[in-house]
């Protein structure tokens, strides 16, 4: 396995500034910085003021409950395709046999 070099990326969140070392290309990292940004501000508007502190957490929490959602829909969706597929292909084989 390659290490790929660490690059430093300078990202706001939260209006302030954070320098942030990753392996991920730096446009990618701006990204999930800008997406924990909007978070962090919708939560802001719908709560008032409340510390950063306790902003920050709100809002992983927020993305650790998307995060988990996706994974259980992602889930279900597997299941139901393999259902069907499984249904598909004793439905051939049904076929199959009959000739």
């Amino acid at each position: 396995m390659i290490a790929q070099k660490l690059q430093s990326v300078t990202v706001r969140i939260g209006g302030r500034d954070y320098s942030i070392r990753s392996d991920a290309d730096p446009a990618y990292t701006r990204k999930c910085a800008e997406y924990v940004n909007e978070k962090m501000h919708e939560i802001r508007e719908t709560m008032g003021s409340l510390e950063t502190e306790k902003i920050a957490i709100l809002a992983a929490l927020s993305l650790a409950d998307n995060f988990f959602q996706f994974k259980e829909d992602e889930q279900s969706k597997t299941k139901e395709l393999t259902a069907v597929m499984e249904a598909m292909t004793e439905e051939i084989a049904m076929i199959i046999s009959e000739e």
